[in-house]
């Protein structure tokens, strides 16, 4: 599986915020205040790209639903078919545990999807925020690199190509996209769930029908293609040298927002491994910690440090 990182980093679509060893001496909520301002910044020019956010605790993971890193991983396949199968077999499994019924209510399709992706369960779904902030809670958990050393964390910004996607039928449903080309499409779930509500959750839901067409190597939805939704040109309209200079505007006093009319498709901001726990307690001072994010009882538990 090749490395998001290097193939962002390789269009220049990656940003490190890196830190200097006297400001950080001097006060890590400096770092941590920058980078939360270049998130909200980044999405701030109105009548513009719409993003929704994801948090990596490890900047070279792939960018692919649970269920395509999970077959890839675990079940040593790079074949859709075979995702196809797997996931089948979780979703009968489910329903035969009974994990497809809230509060009474039988619910089928992106619904129970839905559910069991936040909860874990592998599924074609991606989940994602309009929240940076919930997308950099995420991130700051701690990850080992190849070398096992700790992982930089990356907070990734994914263009909402607002296109329609909706769902029919009950037993097989169809998901028509709106236009069909897309390849992807951003579902706002209903709130069937506490944690989707209090992580302003949102899914990626992937376009299955083109799932077989072109190459089966070079295609988006092959479990080891780093950038697994389908952006097929990740620059979008952006011309630029780097995300440096796309970022010019917010780190220079002089400049006035972001540039009008270049709005890329998909960009990775840097969190250094070493910054983690600061940004994890400038979070937590803002609400955004474990009780917040997980309202039950699992997040309640994870609020304590471990024993």
């Amino acid at each position: 599986m090749t490395d998001l990182r290097t193939d962002l980093d390789n269009l220049n679509l990656v940003i490190d915020f890196a830190v200097l060893d006297d400001e950080l001496d001097r006060s890590p909520r400096l770092w941590c205040a920058a980078f939360v301002g270049a998130a909200a910044w980044f999405t701030s020019y109105p009548n513009e790209a719409k993003y929704v956010w994801r948090g990596h605790a490890s900047a070279a993971w792939a960018l692919q639903p649970r269920l395509h890193r999970h077959v890839a991983r675990h079940l040593g396949s790079s074949s859709r078919d075979r995702v196809d199968q797997e996931r089948r077999r979780i979703l009968a499994d489910a329903e035969h545990n009974g994990w497809n019924y809230v509060q009474g209510r039988r619910i089928v399709g992106m619904e129970l999807l839905a559910r069991l992706q936040h909860h874990g369960v592998p599924t074609s779904l991606l989940d994602v925020t309009r929240d940076p902030l919930v997308a950099m809670f995420f991130a700051v958990a701690q990850a080992k690199d190849e070398a096992g050393s700790n992982a930089d964390g990356a907070l990734i910004a994914i263009r909402d190509p607002e296109v329609t996607v909706s769902e029919t039928g009950t037993e097989k449903p169809r998901r028509p996209f709106s236009p069909s080309s897309a390849w992807y499409g951003v579902w706002p779930a209903p709130p069937i769930d506490p944690r989707i509500t209090s992580q302003r959750g949102e899914f990626i839901v992937l376009n299955e029908s083109k799932a077989h067409s072109g190459s089966a190597s070079s295609h988006p939805l092959n479990p080891r293609n780093s950038i697994g939704i389908g952006i097929e040109s990740p620059r979008g309209s952006y011309t630029g040298g780097s995300l440096d200079a796309y970022f010019k505007g917010y780190r220079e006093p002089k400049g006035r927002g972001r540039p009008p009319g270049n709005p890329v498709n998909i960009a990775m901001l840097i969190i250094p491994a070493r910054m983690k726990s600061h940004l994890k307690t400038f979070l937590d001072a803002s609400g955004i910690n474990d009780r917040s994010v997980y309202p039950d009882m699992a997040g309640y538990a994870n609020s304590f440090p471990p024993a």
